[in-house]
């Protein structure tokens, strides 16, 4: 049940009306004391409007081939080998290669005294600019050695 001041003071702000947001009741339409104003208000304020709603369109226009150009910048294109005969590129590797160090087949290379089979080289690998990551750390087999033992 509800105190008898929130009653009064429910019935008291039923009957008033909301002039904040320039509601009207129905009847009230044509009442308006704004409506006693010149035509011409009418009319240049529309233009005001007009013209701010052009602007707008415009800035929404800008934003817009702002966002085009910047998905056109994140589209993937293809990537290419180039075919280089320079020192560190090879025709079937993406990149440059940097051999760092080599280990031959037939010598322990670590304290267990277990014989490596194949010779591997430690390598740098230096990728395209539009590849990411730019540089890897690669085990390569060795390709001057063309043979394993077999164990």
């Amino acid at each position: 049940m509800l105190p008898a001041s929130t009653i009064t003071s429910l019935t008291a702000n039923s009957t008033v009306q909301c002039s904040k947001y320039n509601f009207v009741r129905k009847g009230d339409v044509g009442k308006d004391s704004s409506d006693d104003d010149d035509e011409d208000d009418d009319s240049s304020s529309s233009s005001v409007e007009i013209k701010e709603i052009e602007k707008l369109k415009g800035q929404r226009d800008k934003i817009m081939k702002k966002i085009e150009d910047h998905k056109r910048h994140l589209k993937r294109i293809r990537r290419q080998a180039s075919a280089a005969t320079d020192m560190g590129v090879d025709a079937t590797v993406v990149g440059r290669r940097f051999k760092l160090s080599c280990d031959t087949k037939g010598v322990a290379t670590d304290g267990s005294g277990l014989l490596t089979l194949c010779s591997r080289c430690w390598a740098w690998r230096e990728l395209p600019e539009n590849y990411y990551p730019r540089y890897m750390n690669e085990l390569i087999c060795d390709d001057t050695d063309g043979s394993c033992l077999s164990g």
